[in-house]
C-alpha cells in the first residue's frame, strides 16, 4: 500500500488500490474450496506470484480513473468519469491477464508428482487472476465514483515528478547511444544462451532435512535369518561414520504395511548430526550423481533422502553416490 500511495499521492485512491489483494486471495481460495485443491506451499507459491500481477492491474485501474477525476477538462458526474476511465483500459487489463493464465493453464494438464507439485500452484495463480480481474472491472471503478466535491483539484506528485526527470534523462541518453543500447540487448541473449548448457537441472532442488534413507537388496533366496545378520553388519557400517547419529532398521514387511517388500529388502533411517557440525567429506554426499551402487551379485545398495524428499518418488534417486561409495569402502561393507 506505502508503494501505491507513493505513486498514486492519494490516501483514498491507494486503500481502494490496496482492496484487491485480500479480496482476491480470499476469492481465490473460495474457487480452491470448490475445486478440491488444497492449500499446499505450492499453491501459496502460486498466490505469491500473483500478488505482484494483482497490484499491478489495481494500480493502472485506479491511477487511469484518478487521472480523469484530476483532468480540469472534465465535467461530468463522477461515475460518468469512472466509468469512462474504466472502459478505457479495461480491454487491456483483460487481454495481460489473459495471457499470463494461458503460460501457466498447461500445468494443469501435468500428471503424477509434477502434476500434484504445480497443479495447485496454477490453480492458485489462475484463481487470484481472475478475482483480481474481476475487482479491477467492477468494484473499483463503483468505489473510485465515491468521492468527494471539488476533490477533483489537480496535484503534482513530487515522487512521480523526481522519478519522471530520472527517466526522461535516462531515455535522453538511450537515444544518444542507440547502437549502445542495441548491442547490449542483443548481447544478454546470447551470453544466456551460451550459459544455458552450463546450468545444472533437477526436478526439485536437494533439501538436506538431517537423515537419509538407505536400503539394501539381496539375492531373493536370502533368508531372514542371514538378511538380519548382513543388515546388523550395514548398521554397524553406518555407525562408524562420526557423522551418523542413530540408524533405525526394518527388515521384509508388516503384515499390514502399504509397501510389500520380501525379507531380502532391508530399509534403514539414518539421522545425522546437524549440517554445521559435519565433516566437510560428509558435505558431498547431497551432490552424488548417481543413487545406486553396489550392483555386485548378492547385494545393492540405495540411498535416498527422507521425509519431504522421500514423498516425491524418484526424485532424489542420483544423490547418495558418494556416500554409499563410502560404505563399501569400510571394511565388511556391503558387496
Amino acid at each position: 500500500m506505502l508503494v501505491i500511495l507513493l505513486f498514486l499521492g492519494s490516501l483514498r485512491a491507494s486503500l481502494i488500490a490496496s482492496l484487491t489483494i485480500p479480496i482476491s486471495i480470499l476469492l481465490s481460495l473460495v474457487l480452491m474450496h470448490v475445486a478440491g485443491i488444497s492449500l499446499t506451499v505450492m499453491a501459496l507459491g502460486g498466490l505469491a506470484i500473483g500478488v505482484g500481477k494483482m497490484a499491478g492491474g489495481s494500480v493502472i485501474m485506479v491511477e487511469n480513473i484518478y487521472k480523469r477525476f484530476q483532468n480540469p477538462g472534465e465535467h461530468r458526474r463522477p461515475v460518468a468519469l469512472a466509468a469512462a476511465g474504466a472502459k478505457e483500459i479495461g480491454s487491456y487489463l483483460f487481454s495481460a491477464n489473459l495471457i499470463i493464465v494461458l503460460v501457466f493453464l498447461p500445468l494443469l494438464a501435468l500428471e503424477g508428482i509434477a502434476g500434484r507439485m504445480f497443479r495447485p500452484m496454477a490453480f492458485a495463480l489462475i484463481a487470484a487472476l481472475f478475482g483480481a480481474l474481476l475487482i479491477n472491472i467492477t468494484l473499483q471503478p463503483v468505489l473510485m465514483s465515491f468521492r468527494r466535491a471539488g476533490s477533483g483539484r489537480r496535484r503534482e506528485n513530487r515522487f512521480v515528478a523526481l522519478a519522471t526527470r530520472v527517466y526522461a534523462g535516462l531515455l535522453d541518453g538511450a537515444f544518444r547511444h542507440r547502437w549502445a543500447v542495441i548491442f547490449l540487448a542483443l548481447a544478454v541473449p546470447a551470453v544466456g544462451t551460451a550459459c544455458y548448457p552450463h546450468l545444472g537441472s533437477e526436478f526439485v532442488p536437494f533439501l538436506d532435512e538431517g537423515s537419509i534413507v538407505a536400503s539394501t537388496v539381496m539375492l531373493p533366496e536370502t533368508s531372514l535369518e542371514e538378511s538380519v545378520r548382513i543388515g546388523k553388519k550395514v548398521e554397524e557400517i553406518f555407525l562408524s561414520f562420526p557423522e551418523v547419529v542413530a540408524v533405525c532398521r526394518t527388515t521384509g514387511s508388516a503384515e499390514e504395511s502399504e509397501h510389500v517388500h520380501p525379507v531380502n529388502h532391508s530399509h534403514y533411517m539414518i539421522d545425522l548430526k546437524p549440517r554445521e557440525e559435519r565433516a566437510a567429506g560428509l558435505r558431498g554426499i547431497d551432490r552424488g550423481d548417481a543413487a545406486r551402487v553396489g550392483e555386485s551379485p548378492g547385494d545393492r545398495l540405495h540411498f535416498r533422502a527422507a521425509d519431504c524428499q522421500q514423498t516425491l518418488r524418484n526424485a532424489d534417486r542420483h544423490r547418495r553416490a558418494d556416500f554409499a561409495q563410502a560404505v563399501r569402502s569400510r571394511p565388511g561393507g556391503a558387496q
